[in-house]
């Protein structure tokens, strides 16, 4: 009953077969029949296809299997023609998977042209392609040195193209994003390889070498830079030495970059940030902390380390060219090195205002022989202290210079004052100012006392010098400033800082 019912239910859903290819009769029907699935039925969503088979079909299968047999070896005998020619011409055959033989070239057949060459390689080593079962083909490959492995193809590929950018630029130097352009003198096997970031990976992943440590040897030999930190210290070093037979010096500018196109440089230091890279070595002592042998060739170009820190090498000897000039260390805020004589060269456009500044807000971290070398230079840690005594010195000079009992020009109240406008003369011919206060708005300074309390603002000592040598000092700032609540969250200022910005800006006087 059960086997009836289900032959109902065949016949009720069977359908015809799709044709076979190439042929106009139509697929004999399917059904179920004693648990068996008869080709060509379908039963729910699954179609069992009858396929042509040798015994059913023998014509059409015999016909189907020749020609897709004598298709393969066409193209075998395509790939083997052109690995021979590929072997003639280049000598080898590391051919690039992106390798296309070129139509119109006389020296590849023209049935040829156009065949992805690389691509067929590549399916031939990884799937198989026209070897597969084929030991004879396979034979026939290795007598030609075919190349089984992609990645001792890629090996030798790496290889040769380091061999020859030593030969080009005698080192192994090779910028990060180098690739081998597709031009002679570069071996076509090499072109387009991204030879910049192989060479990365070779240092941080071991690529080519993970698997045969033996070839860490080979690239030995050719002069292989595996430190990455190695490989830049050398490019600075080279670069350095350049610059010190163009220049006559090692003192580079921050902002210098390798110039392109500059034959007096190699083209791979070509955009180098050298002026980046000696401030690096300098400051934190890249590359060379802990590397006696790095520090010493640094030494033997100029770059000679001392005890003190290389980044306040340079601010040392400016801060005493400072001194020379203008017989103090009270260096301007903003005051600015400028490119004319009698300052060097190497010292031309330093921010020394800034660098002093910097000098002052780190005292705690500098090295003990550098504070020492600093206090022996005489110079000014605590400059706002330093600027209101010689304040009270300038006041007092000028006081015996220009008040008298009698005089009531210069007098306010019981003290006496100074016209806005004066300056200290910078030529002196009675010699009663000192060198290091000539030039400096005396009578700004003043006014800014007077006005906006700079230098006596809670600040009674100060006050009680003033008093001492007859200056008058308005009674608002006599009085106890009361203290600020701690409520508002906003940034208080120093008046000193803000008046005294507003003064001076003379060389004399630190604002």
């Amino acid at each position: 009953m059960v086997a009836a019912l289900l032959f109902l239910v065949a016949l009720r859903r069977s359908s015809i077969g799709p044709q076979f290819p190439g042929s106009v009769r139509e697929a004999p029907r399917s059904f179920v029949f004693g648990g068996k699935i008869i080709p060509g039925m379908r039963i729910g969503p699954r179609r069992v296809l009858l396929r042509p088979t040798k015994a059913r079909y023998p014509g059409r299968y015999y016909q189907i299997t020749r020609e897709r047999k004598d298709s393969v070896d066409e193209k075998w005998e395509q790939v083997w023609e052109a690995l021979l020619r590929y072997r003639d011409i280049h000598g080898n055959l590391l051919i690039p998977h992106s390798f296309v033989i070129p139509e119109d070239n006389p020296e590849w057949p023209s049935n040829l042209a156009g065949l992805k060459l690389g691509q067929k390689i590549r399916n031939m080593r990884s799937v198989g392609t026209h070897i597969k079962s084929r030991p004879e083909r396979i034979e026939m490959l290795n007598e030609i040195g075919f190349v089984w492995d992609d990645n001792e193809f890629r090996w030798r590929q790496t290889l040769r193209a380091l061999q020859k950018y030593k030969s080009i630029h005698g080192a192994l130097n090779i910028p990060t994003d180098f690739i081998v352009p597709a031009e002679d003198p570069w071996d076509p096997i090499c072109w387009g390889v991204s030879l910049g970031e192989r060479v990365h990976n070779i240092r941080a992943h071991n690529l080519h070498i993970r698997s045969n440590p033996a070839r860490r040897k080979i690239l030995d030999d050719i002069g292989f830079v595996w430190e990455n930190d190695d490989y830049k210290f050398k490019l600075t070093l080279e670069a350095l030495e350049i610059y010190k037979k163009l220049t006559g010096h090692v003192s580079v500018e921050q902002k210098f970059i390798v110039p392109h196109n500059d034959t007096n440089w190699p083209d791979y230091l070509w955009g180098l940030r050298l002026g980046d890279q000696t401030r690096a070595v300098r400051t934190m002592g890249r590359w060379i902390k802990g590397n006696i042998q790095r520090q010493r060739q640094l030494q033997d170009i100029g770059l000679k380390p001392s005890d003190l820190d290389l980044r306040y090498e340079r601010v040392l000897e400016c801060l005493v060219k400072f001194k020379d000039l203008y017989g103090h260390t009270r260096v301007p805020a903003k005051f600015v090195v400028p490119p004319e004589a009698p300052w060097d060269p190497p010292h031309w456009n330093i921010s020394l205002g800034e660098r002093v500044r910097v000098l002052r807000r780190k005292k705690p971290q500098l090295p003990p022989t550098l504070v020492q070398k600093l206090d022996t230079l005489g110079f000014s840690w605590k400059p706002k202290e330093e600027n209101f005594e010689s304040f009270v010195h300038m006041l007092s000079i000028y006081k015996d210079r220009h008040v008298s009992s009698e005089s009531t020009e210069s007098r306010v109240g019981d003290g006496f004052s100074v016209p806005r406008v004066y300056v200290i003369p910078q030529h002196d011919q009675e010699g009663c100012w000192p060198p290091e206060y000539r030039g400096i708005p005396l009578g700004a300074r003043v006014y800014s006392v007077v006005k906006m309390g700079t230098y006596v603002r809670s600040r009674p000592d100060r006050i009680a010098a003033l008093d001492a040598i007859g200056f008058q000092v308005p009674d608002k700032w006599r009085k106890p400033v009361p203290p600020k609540h701690s409520s508002s969250n906003a940034i208080q200022t120093n008046p000193e800082e803000d008046t005294m910005s507003t003064v001076s800006s003379s060389v004399g006087v630190e604002s």
